[in-house]
Parts: structure tokens; sequence; C-alpha cells
């Protein structure tokens, strides 16, 4: 045999082992980065689930590095205070909301090292202030329940406030499970949502899914959503694909829920991947999300896009860097600004106000919004929808 083919088979069999052994590596599946519960508690109620592959998993080798600056990683090997423990108390608390007949959550840390194959929620948070409910997983357990040790904090350790300039757009959240095993995460912020219940799935070929896509009650769905949409004339071509086996698929429907909470539902056909809808006239923000029901019930929800009206520019415009302006090109004096949340909550209001003074009023209301999506009015005439 020539010494060529002998490389060539060494090179062959290492490529083998390489694969093999990436194949019994754990991996994250999910982040939750929009926690659920009250404002200003995301640092407690956010989690990462991870599947413990092929070999299964020593919780001691764990470490997550969260992007938040000033919050680091967590590990029970070198990281100090910042360790992973066990909470029995909030265990029970899942396992009784979830309500089956077997418990769904174990503890982690009295059963390490992980079996193979078995999914590991690990909380930011210790303990959650908020009650998650994963009825709709009966039958799925064990699944393995770990706390990253952290009682004080509640700063969010994802960023989940839209972003698409600057420095803090691109952020990436770090695994490590041991030795040759480790994950990189890099997520862009500008196709957050901010709503809560928005999470990152990531998929089998490293792809990121981002969106509302299962909300605050279940994990992830063996079938996901992928929503998006393309700016026509007088209309949107809203096209959605499936990930997973979509024949499980039973019924369809597209949810359109407007800036008064009014919700339509519109039932389209099991094979629909498209849908266009008129914006001619369109007279408030629209918020559209797809919803799939498959055959045992459950609901799978897409990611959320966002569609605003197309009227009056050539009389107003608004400039959101870094913070709102109004450039008015007709004499408004005074003016009406109004700003609603993306649910149609109103958060404040100017009557009657010089185009000057608005617009301070409005400098100092943007800097003390939370993180979010608002709908800005201006004279009843127009709207726009910004991020914080």
């Amino acid at each position: 045999m020539s010494i060529r083919l002998i490389v060539l088979g060494i090179l062959l069999y290492a490529m083998f082992l390489s694969m093999a052994f990436a194949q019994t590596c754990p991996f994250v599946e999910k982040i939750l980065i929009n926690a659920c519960g009250l404002g200003g508690q995301e640092g407690y109620n956010e989690y990462v689930l991870i599947n413990t592959g092929g070999s299964g998993m020593d919780i001691n080798q764990l470490e997550l590095c969260f992007p938040t600056q000033g919050i680091g990683c967590y590990c029970n090997n070198g990281c100090g205070t910042q360790t992973f423990v066990s909470n029995q108390a909030y265990i029970n608390t899942l396992n009784a909301s979830a309500g089956c007949a077997q418990p769904l959550f174990v503890d982690a840390v009295s059963n390490n090292p992980l079996p193979p194959n078995a999914l590991l929620l690990v909380f930011t948070g210790n303990p959650p202030t908020y009650n998650y409910n994963f009825s709709n997983h009966c039958g799925q357990g064990p699944i393995y329940v770990l706390f990253a040790n952290n009682t004080t904090s509640g700063t969010g350790r994802f960023g989940n406030g839209k972003r698409c300039r600057g420095r803090n757009r691109f952020q990436t959240f770090s695994a490590s499970f041991g030795p040759s095993c480790s994950q990189n995460i890099t997520y862009d912020r500008c196709n957050f949502v901010n709503q809560n219940g928005e999470s990152i799935i990531v998929n089998p070929d490293g792809t990121l899914t981002y969106g509302v896509l299962d909300g605050c009650t279940v994990l992830p769905e063996e079938i996901h959503i992928l929503l998006t949409m393309e700016l026509m004339d007088e209309s949107v071509a809203l096209k959605w694909r499936f990930q997973g086996d979509s024949n499980a698929i039973v019924m369809q429907r597209l949810m359109i829920r407007h800036l008064d909470r009014h919700i339509d539902t519109l039932h389209i056909d099991n094979d629909a991947t498209e849908h266009v809808i008129s914006t001619n006239n369109l007279e408030s923000h629209l918020l559209i999300w797809v919803e799939a029901i498959d055959e045992t019930g459950n609901v799978i929800r897409s990611n959320h896009v966002a569609i605003e009206p197309e009227n009056n520019k050539e009389e107003i415009y608004i400039s959101f860097v870094p913070h709102p302006l109004l450039i008015l090109k007709k004499p408004y004096q005074p003016i009406d600004i109004t700003v609603y949340s993306i649910d149609g909550t109103l958060i404040w209001t100017s009557e009657g106000t010089p185009v000057e003074e608005a617009n301070e009023r409005l400098k100092k209301l943007y800097y003390k919004l939370e993180a979010g999506a608002y709908v800005l009015h201006v004279n009843s005439i127009y709207a726009k929808l910004f991020f914080k």
C-alpha cells in the first residue's frame, strides 16, 4: 500500500472520529431571551434548554457565559460564587403546575452525571419568580433542572431589547460542556420583537429561528414556523415555512392583531405557505403571526412580523436616531402626540404642544421607556412603529 493511500486512510479515519465525537457532545436547543413575569426580573426567569448529547453530561463540567456586560460566566469550577445549584422547592412547583401523572421535572444535581439524550433546563435565577406551566409536555420527561446561583440580580442575561445599530447589536452566548465540547451562539438583536416568551431556537444546522415561537408555557415543538414578509405596492406578501414534519399539521390560521387589541383570525388551507394582505388605506399597525395545530392538538406559533401604515409620509418625518425627533413639512402648530405600546396600551400623551417643546418631551419620555415596541401617533393622522 502506498504512503499516499495510508495517509488518506488516516485522514478519513480521523474525520470519522471527529464527526462521531461531535455527535456525542451536548448542545443548546433553545434560549428564552425574554422571560415571562414581572418586568425587571428577567435575570431570574430566563432559561437555557440543553440536550445532553449522545454521551450524557457532567454538570460539573458545564460553563455558561452570558453576553450582558458584567454578568460573566457560571460554572462549578473556577467561577467563584457564580455556580450551579439545585432548588427542589421550585422543581416541586413546576411539577404541581404541570400536573403530570409522573413527575416531569427532576433535580439535576442529585442525578449527576446526566444520561444521554436528555433535556436539561437551566434557569438563570435561583429561584425564578415566575411559575412556568409545562403541562403540554407530560410524558416527555424526565427533564432535569438546574439553577444559576443568582439570588440578587434581575438584570436580563441576553439583552432582549431590539437593536439594529451599534456595537451591542450582535451578541454571543457561549456554552462549554467539557473537553472538546463547546458551542458559541451569536445572535442578531435586530430580529427581536421584545415580547414575553420570545426565544431563540438553535436548529440542527446551526441556524437560528427568532420569535415568540412557543411562548412561556411549553418547551420547543418538533415543528417550527418561520414567517417572513415582502413589501409590495399597496400589499404585503407573507410567506412561511415549516421546520420539521409539516404533514402533522391539521389546521392553519393567520392571526392579525390591530393596535386596538382586536384580533382577526383568518383560516387558511393546510398546505398554504403564503398569503397577501392589502395595505391600501391601512389605518393601524398590524402584528401578524401564523398558528398551526398538529394532530395531537398542540398549537405551534411562528415569529411575529409588524406592518405599519404608509399614510402622510410626505408631510411628517420622524427620526429615531438616537431618539425620536419630529420633522414636519407643514407648519403644524401646536401638535398632539400619543405613544402606545404594541398591544395598544396608552403610554403617554401630549396635546396642543409646540413642535420644539413636543420634541423635548418626547426625548425625555424615550429615555424612560423600557425596552420594547411602541407606536407613535402625531395629530391622529400619522403613526410610526419604533423600538427602544
